[in-house]
């Protein structure tokens, strides 16, 4: 059975941490495990995180000295149990059946990744729109040089982290 552990870097963000961690609650099928790295926040964050982790059985909360977002996911992955893995960055806020749609494709398919798209959102900012247009976006399984070559044809290589699922053990 494929496991999703979702992974959260946290640094000095408390005034997104809330939004973010109430999407990952409301992920449905849950995440697996979520695997949260405090990064030495000095903020509020650390109290956010306690109060979701008590909620959240599949949460673990760590506490790390601050040594960047790289290190923080990379302890993370260390960590990690689940077959799948997912990098989800605590000012993004994720649609409850995201992951469990791209986890599917990932186990149907056997991918190394899977990937989706999203909307770029700022408060204040007026109309929201898409990471990838829909004339830029393929839809359907293809190597990765494939989809590659096609970013680059188009010149349009955007890589967030929150966007895919990773097979464990390829990263």
């Amino acid at each position: 059975m494929p496991q999703l552990s979702l992974i959260l870097p946290v640094y000095n963000v408390a005034p997104f941490l809330p939004a973010c961690l109430d999407s990952i609650a409301a992920m449905q099928p849950a995440a697996d495990e979520i695997v949260a790295i405090d990064d030495g926040s000095t903020d509020d964050s650390a109290v956010i995180l306690a109060a979701y982790a008590a909620r959240l059985p599949q949460m673990k909360v760590v506490r790390q000295a601050n040594a960047g977002v790289s290190a923080a996911r990379n302890a993370g992955i260390a960590l990690a149990t689940g077959s799948h893995l997912a990098f989800l960055d605590p000012d993004d806020y994720v649609a409850p059946d995201y992951y469990g749609r791209l986890l599917d494709l990932a186990v149907a398919h056997d991918l190394d990744i899977a990937v989706g798209n999203a909307t770029y959102h700022f408060e204040g900012r007026q109309p929201d729109y898409p990471v990838w247009p829909a004339d830029n976006l393929p839809v359907g399984v293809m190597a990765g040089r494939e989809m590659l070559k096609r970013w680059l044809r188009r010149r349009n290589l955007v890589h967030l982290s929150c966007l895919l699922v990773y097979r464990h053990e390829f990263v």
